[in-house]
């Protein structure tokens, strides 16, 4: 059985920074971070963005575009490496605001978690909500990832930094990209 991404969503900011002009400030080559790296924007939340809006933005817009019903959604696991208050889970505000939004839709039987570890947060999110559709293949899961990462001006993170979330629909026999079970794992 195939087990993979049937259908991605996105949410970004709306206000950038076009690299080339850091590049510029900072006396670098921009063709070092365009044609390097391949960077052309460094984008910015405004005063109404979070980490929260990011995610529960993207998964709006997957659940939308796939007319997905949320007591079909099993689990909505998110990956970041950001918080917001330190004592409640990312994905809790998410399903808060989704509920909000979709009037009486529910996710009543949802499981949501956040996995909290830079980049290997949202893998980690991914392989668990794979294997969870592996051992129950008429179910669905969402993975989100959303960041807002944040650097030193100056420092050789800075034309690096962003924000924005990506939402991703895991199902059985999916229609973009399928996963084998094996996982390589390092520290």
């Amino acid at each position: 059985m195939n087990v993979g991404i049937d259908s991605i969503s996105f949410d970004i900011p709306q206000l950038y920074l076009p690299i080339s002009t850091l590049a510029r400030k900072r006396n670098i080559d921009p063709e070092k971070l365009i044609k390097g790296l391949g960077l052309q924007k460094m984008s910015f939340p405004d005063k109404h963005q979070d980490v929260v809006t990011f995610a529960a933005n993207a998964c709006l817009k997957l659940i939308s575009q796939q007319q997905l019903n949320p007591n079909e959604i099993n689990r909505i696991y998110i990956g970041s490496e950001s918080g917001v208050d330190s004592s409640k889970p990312i994905a809790s505000y998410v399903i808060a605001a989704l509920e909000s939004k979709l009037g009486k839709a529910k996710f009543k039987n949802c499981d949501v978690v956040d996995l909290t570890f830079a980049c290997i947060g949202g893998i980690d999110a991914l392989q668990n909500c794979l294997d969870f559709i592996r051992l129950n293949p008429t179910k669905k899961a969402i993975v989100i990832t959303t960041d807002n990462a944040k650097y030193d001006l100056g420092s050789t993170g800075e034309y690096t930094q962003g924000a924005g979330a990506i939402a991703m629909l895991l199902t059985s026999n999916p229609r973009i990209l399928s996963f084998s079970s094996p996982v390589g794992v390092s520290s």
